[in-house]
């Protein structure tokens, strides 16, 4: 079975190695609400990633299930986390599990404006569905997910100005 720390253990073993890339995993547990699971610093920008599990069945049209909720604490801690202009950047990382083989179906890389597609307690969309929502993207390797991360915080980042 597929669970988050077998998400994070697939991601940290495709980490790059060496360029001051640095990926944290955090467990708040009870002191703090929402606090997503991983920091990442990969200078000069930073941020956070929400990781969850998702499970996707083999029936055409089927939601994306998460085997734990994506709560509004969570939601909302993405939110006030991800200041592109101060170059902070928050997501939701979901693992997609097939039901029907072992390992991973692919990363599906939410911003957190867009992770509001699967907020616990909203009606679940369609897994094709949600893939062509803005900010929503499949990738089949963690090093693509870990190589957009970083591409799309440079690119989304505030650019100098001439008072800067």
């Amino acid at each position: 079975m597929s669970t988050e720390a077998k998400l994070w253990s697939t991601l940290r073993a495709a980490l790059p190695r060496g360029k001051g890339v640095r990926y944290t995993r955090i467990e708040t547990g009870l002191i703090q609400a929402g606090v997503a699971d991983v920091e990442y610093v990969h200078p000069p920008y930073h941020g956070w990633i929400e990781l969850k599990v998702g499970l996707l069945s083999p029936h055409a049209n089927a939601p994306l299930r998460l085997r734990h909720p994506f709560s509004f604490a969570q939601w909302a801690w993405l939110l006030t986390h991800d200041r592109p202009r101060d170059r902070l950047r928050s997501w939701l990382l979901v693992g997609v599990a097939a039901r029907t083989a072992p390992g991973w179906h692919a990363f599906v890389l939410c911003t957190a404006p867009a992770a509001v597609f699967l907020l616990e307690g909203r009606r679940a969309l369609p897994y094709a569905v949600l893939l062509a929502q803005p900010g929503v993207k499949a990738y089949n390797r963690p090093r693509q997910v870990l190589e957009a991360i970083a591409c799309i915080a440079k690119a989304k980042g505030l650019k100098r100005s001439k008072e800067q």
